[in-house]
């Protein structure tokens, strides 16, 4: 679930990174810039005004433990997130009867604080799931598909929530070039964001603009896209967007953290999206094939 810590933000770990060459984030929507950069972390900041498509997990596993992750809308009723957000591994939340699906999944779109910073407020509203799905080679035990799809049913007034509040493109297969940024984008509520006063406690939406930093080598072989990101717990599940000429495109999304030490070099805090391939790719559009409010 995105409130653990263990995904997000690793204890230092010596990663070896593909000799690719640097490439970066990407765009935001009109009128949004990010604000009150905190002095504390690097590589994130504060959006001030939240991207509607993208909303926090309120979630509930079958043992009855609640926890928060964040996903985007990329269809009228399609939310894409990351796979630990809404399947539990037992071992890894200290009960093994924590196995399975969550029983509950809420999404909140364009999620907000209160005036006190910690008070959260539903501009747009809840919307419930209908249906989730991850990949079967997550529940194996491979992160390399640490993403997941959640079909939300319309809510009480009859509305579908991309109706309410747009959604964005998915890209597959991209071809990751040295002049490309992109922005991750999370409600992050672990580590410092969870104990500061002046944080938002996972009410607000922070973002990171960095520089992509090449593709790791997992020991299963795969390439995942790595960047500079300091976002935590709670954030998991949220996107990476590619600035394109009528908004935004999603390119990733946020997985795991790793920090990194490069030839004694310590070079910060790392997010880690899986890539959207042939596998991803076959996931989403079978899952897009059985939508009821699609």
């Amino acid at each position: 679930m995105g409130t653990r810590i263990r995904n997000l933000v690793l204890a230092l770990s010596v990663v070896v990174l593909a000799a690719a060459g640097l490439a970066g984030l990407a765009r935001a929507e009109p009128g949004t810039s990010i604000l009150d950069v905190d002095s504390v972390l690097k590589w994130h900041g504060f959006l001030a005004k939240p991207l509607s498509p993208v909303g926090k997990l309120y979630l509930t596993d079958v043992s009855g433990i609640e926890g928060a992750c964040s996903g985007t809308l990329v269809g009228r009723s399609l939310v894409l997130t990351a796979a630990h957000c809404v399947f539990a591994n037992g071992e890894e939340r200290g009960d093994p009867r924590a196995v399975g699906y969550m029983r509950s999944i809420e999404f909140v779109p364009g999620h907000v604080f209160g005036e006190d910073r910690k008070v959260a407020s539903r501009p747009y509203g809840t919307w419930s799931f209908h249906s989730v799905r991850v990949h079967p080679r997550y529940i194996t035990g491979d992160e390399a598909f640490d993403f997941a799809l959640i079909e939300l049913a319309p809510d009480a007034s009859g509305r579908l929530a991309g109706d309410v509040v747009g959604a964005y493109r998915v890209l597959f297969g991209l071809d990751w070039r040295s002049s490309m940024r992109v922005r991750a984008v999370g409600y992050p509520a672990g580590g410092w964001f969870g104990s500061n006063p002046s944080a938002t406690y996972g009410n607000g939406q922070y973002a990171c603009d960095s520089t992509y930093g090449g593709f790791l080598v997992p020991l299963d072989g795969g390439r995942d896209p790595v960047i500079r990101c300091t976002m935590t717990g709670g954030s998991s599940g949220g996107p990476w967007l590619r600035r394109a000429k009528d908004g935004w495109d999603v390119v990733g999304l946020n997985s795991r953290g790793v920090g990194l030490e490069i030839q004694g070099d310590e070079v910060g805090q790392t997010m880690i999206s899986p890539a959207f391939g042939q596998g991803f790719a076959a996931f989403y559009r079978s899952f897009a094939r059985t939508l009821v409010y699609e």
